[in-house]
C-alpha cells in the first residue's frame, strides 16, 4: 500500500488456498515455531540436534525443510504440529507481518490499483506435482483471482521459483512464468520466462 501511495506499479502474486483458509504460510509457521522454542535439544525423526548451536540449529531448520516443500497445506500442518511437540512451543505465534493476506486485505490492494499474478493455488513446491497437476493448480488459481480481483490474471511466479513448470502445462499460462534459477543465467530463459531475483541466501547469510 505504501509503494501504491508513493506512485509505484506493483504485482502481488496470490495463493488463493491461503487467502481464503486464513492459514498461515508453513515457513511462517516453521520459522515462528523455531523461535518459540522451550527447549535446548530436541529428537526430531530419531536424530538428536542441540538446538543452542547455532550449526546445529541450521541442521534442524534443513532437516526438516525439505518435507514441508514438497508436502500437502494438510501434511505441512501436520509435520508442523510435530515439530511444535518436539520443541515444545505450543506458545508460538505467527508475526504480524508474517501472517497471510486476508480477503478484506487482498480486496483493498486492488481497489489500490496493485495487479495481481498467479501463484498457483498454494504454494507446494511443483517438483510434487505431475503435469497436470501442475496445469490444474495454475488453471484453478487463475480462475479464482480473476473472478475475484476482476483483473485479467495473466501472469504467474512458480512456487519458491526453483523448479522448472512441466511443457504440458507450460499452456495453462497465457503470460509470463517467473522463475529463479541460481544455476542458470537469464539468457537461458525461454522467451516467455523470466528468471526474479531471489534474496533468500543474502537474508540467510545476515
Amino acid at each position: 500500500m505504501i509503494a501504491r501511495e508513493l506512485g509505484h506499479a506493483i504485482t502481488l502474486f496470490v495463493n488463493p488456498s491461503q487467502v481464503i483458509s486464513g492459514n498461515d504460510y508453513w515457513f511462517s509457521r516453521f520459522d515462528a515455531l523455531v523461535d518459540g522454542r522451550t527447549v535446548r535439544r530436541c529428537n526430531f525423526q530419531g536424530v538428536a540436534y542441540q538446538l543452542d548451536h547455532k550449526e546445529e540449529l541450521r541442521t534442524f531448520r534443513f532437516a526438516v525443510r525439505p518435507q514441508l516443500l514438497v508436502a500437502t497445506e494438510a501434511e505441512a500442518q501436520w509435520l508442523l504440529d510435530e515439530v511444535e511437540a518436539v520443541l515444545g512451543a505450543g506458545e508460538a505465534q505467527t508475526g504480524e507481518h508474517a501472517r497471510s493476506l486476508s480477503r478484506d486485505e487482498f480486496d483493498q490492494l486492488c481497489e489500490a490499483g496493485v495487479r495481481i499474478g498467479n501463484h498457483g493455488w498454494d504454494h507446494q513446491c511443483i517438483s510434487a506435482l505431475n503435469a497436470e497437476q501442475q496445469r490444474d493448480s495454475i488453471i484453478a488459481a487463475g480462475d479464482w483471482l480473476r473472478s475475484t480481483s476482476k483483473q485479467p490474471v495473466r501472469d504467474y511466479a512458480v512456487p519458491f521459483g526453483i523448479e522448472r513448470l512441466h511443457p504440458d502445462a507450460r499452456p495453462a499460462c497465457s503470460g509470463t512464468v517467473y522463475q529463479v534459477d541460481s544455476g542458470l543465467p537469464p539468457k537461458a530463459a525461454d522467451p516467455s520466462s523470466l528468471f526474479r531475483l531471489n534474496l533468500t541466501p543474502t537474508l540467510q547469510e545476515t
